[in-house]
This record gives C-alpha cells, sequence and structure tokens, in this order.
C-alpha cells in the first residue's frame, strides 16, 4: 500500500467535496474506493504532470482495475464495508451504488481550470473503472458470492 504525503491528503480532501454523499452505512466503502483511486491515478497538476493517454492505455492493458478489485477481496475491511450494502432497501442500494461508481475528481475541462483540484479526462476514466471493479466486487460479496466476478457496468 502507498503512503500518502501531505500534498494527496489535501487533494483528496477537496476531491471529497466533488463525490456524493451517501448512506452512513456505506461510507467506510466509498472512503476505500476512494482512497484507491488517489493511490493509483497519478495526481494531474499541469499538462507535463497528468494521468495521460498513453498511462490510461497502460492501466487498462494492465487489467489494473480488476488487480486492485482482486487485491480488495481478501481483505477484512473491503469485506466489512462491502456487506453494508446487504442491508439496504433495494432503492437505498441502487442510490448508493450509483454514488460509488463515480470517479473521484472531475475534470479540467468540468472545473474550467487546469490545476491539481481536477483530472484528465483519462484520469477520470481510470477512477471509474476502479470504482466500478471495486462496487462490482462488493455486491458480490454482498450477495454472499466471493466477489471474483469481473462484471463491468
Amino acid at each position: 500500500m502507498r503512503y500518502l504525503t501531505l500534498a494527496a491528503v489535501t487533494t483528496w480532501t477537496a476531491a471529497l467535496a466533488f463525490s456524493q454523499s451517501v448512506s452512513p452505512s456505506v461510507k467506510p466503502l466509498q472512503d476505500i474506493i476512494h482512497r484507491l483511486q488517489l493511490a493509483n491515478v497519478k495526481q494531474s497538476c499541469d499538462e507535463t504532470h497528468c494521468f495521460t493517454d498513453i498511462d490510461y492505455k497502460t492501466f487498462t492493458n494492465a487489467h489494473k482495475a480488476q488487480q486492485i478489485a482482486n487485491d480488495q477481496r481478501s481483505a477484512p475491511e473491503f469485506r466489512t464495508a462491502a456487506m453494508a450494502l446487504r442491508g439496504l432497501p433495494e432503492a437505498a442500494r441502487q442510490g448508493a451504488e450509483d454514488s460509488l461508481r463515480q470517479p473521484l475528481r472531475k475534470t479540467w475541462e468540468e472545473l474550467g481550470e487546469i490545476s491539481c483540484k481536477g483530472q484528465t479526462v483519462a484520469g477520470k476514466n481510470a477512477e471509474r473503472d476502479i470504482a466500478n471493479a471495486l462496487v462490482d466486487a462488493a455486491l458480490e460479496i454482498a450477495h454472499g458470492g466471493t466477489g471474483t466476478s469481473g462484471k463491468k457496468k
């Protein structure tokens, strides 16, 4: 596991302001997803220091999002957080699922500025891929499976 620098924590805190709120019971799962998005997608602060299309191609070719989900499947913290989905009513579960599948940061275009507060389109796609892989694994765990399907949404 990577250690987060103070700059990364500051960026994470700013990025969390963009994320949708979820039920308190699902917040631990959201925190895990956000932490893994931040740890695995390079911060993009300007055009020379950013998550590029080449980075995204490497990320997808290596099946990185699925590897991240595979690593989490046996983690007690992840399994416990995933089980929170089990007790939610259908409408609440669907709302939580939709919220959890979001990328961590808005794109620079969405923000209207190029800064560390945002992300490239490629970085946002990688963040979404990580969220989707983790939510799919969490849903399988919550429904009594092992969390190994790799289903994409």
